[in-house]
C-alpha cells in the first residue's frame, strides 16, 4: 500500500445483554487526495444507519407508551434525533426521551445566532481540539464544564470543546465525576 492511500475499517457493535463488542466488517482504501470518495461513504454509513435507528427507537416507543406520551408531538423529530445520536454512543431510551425534552425546552429560549457565534469562538480558543479525549476535528460541540444543569451558564469560561461522543457521555456530570466515570467504564 502507497503512502497515498489510507484504510478504513468499518466496525459494527454487538450488543450481548449489557457488553457491546465491536466486530470488523470490511476494510475499505481511499486515496488520502480524494476526500469526496471517503467523505460520500462516511455520509452514506451515517444516513444509513441513522435511519435504522431511528426505526428502532419508534420500535421501543411502542413498547413503553409511558414515554411514547412525554414525546408523542414530536414523535418524528425525536426519533431521527435519537437515530443520529445512537451513531455516537448506545444509550437507553428514558434517558434519551429526558435529554431530548431538556434540548427542546431550551432551545426555545436561545438566540441561536449568539450561540454559534460563542461555541466558533470556544473551538478557536481550543484549536478545534476535544478537552476530554484530544481528537481533533470531526462532530464537535461545545460542552458546560459546569453543567447547566447545576447552575452553569454559557459563558466563554465555562465552555470547552468537546467532540460529540465525550459530550453525550458527560451528560451533567463535572469533570471529575465524568472522568471517574470514564476510568470505571473505560478501563
Amino acid at each position: 500500500m502507497s503512502g497515498e492511500e489510507i484504510f478504513f475499517f468499518t466496525t459494527v457493535s454487538v450488543v450481548i445483554g449489557k457488553i457491546s463488542a465491536p466486530l470488523p466488517t470490511r476494510v475499505f482504501f481511499f486515496n488520502m487526495y480524494d476526500t469526496k470518495e471517503l467523505s460520500k461513504y462516511i455520509d452514506g454509513f451515517n444516513v444509513f444507519y441513522s435511519k435504522k435507528f431511528a426505526k428502532d427507537v419508534l420500535q421501543e416507543l411502542e413498547d413503553n407508551l409511558r414515554l411514547k406520551s412525554l414525546v408523542q408531538y414530536d414523535l418524528k423529530k425525536f426519533s431521527y434525533w435519537a437515530g443520529k445520536t445512537r451513531l455516537d454512543y448506545h444509550a437507553d431510551l428514558e434517558s434519551e426521551v429526558i435529554e431530548y425534552l431538556k434540548i427542546r425546552k431550551r432551545l426555545y429560549y436561545t438566540n441561536v445566532k449568539e450561540w454559534y457565534r460563542i461555541i466558533h469562538q470556544v473551538f478557536d480558543r481550543d484549536k478545534y481540539t476535544c478537552a476530554y479525549c484530544g481528537k481533533v476535528g470531526g462532530k464537535l460541540e461545545a460542552d458546560h464544564i459546569v453543567p447547566f444543569s447545576k447552575g452553569g451558564g454559557d459563558c466563554i469560561e465555562n465552555l470547552v470543546t468537546a467532540c460529540m461522543k465525550c459530550n453525550r457521555q458527560k451528560r451533567d456530570k463535572s469533570v471529575n465525576e465524568f472522568n471517574k466515570w470514564r476510568e470505571f467504564n473505560e478501563g
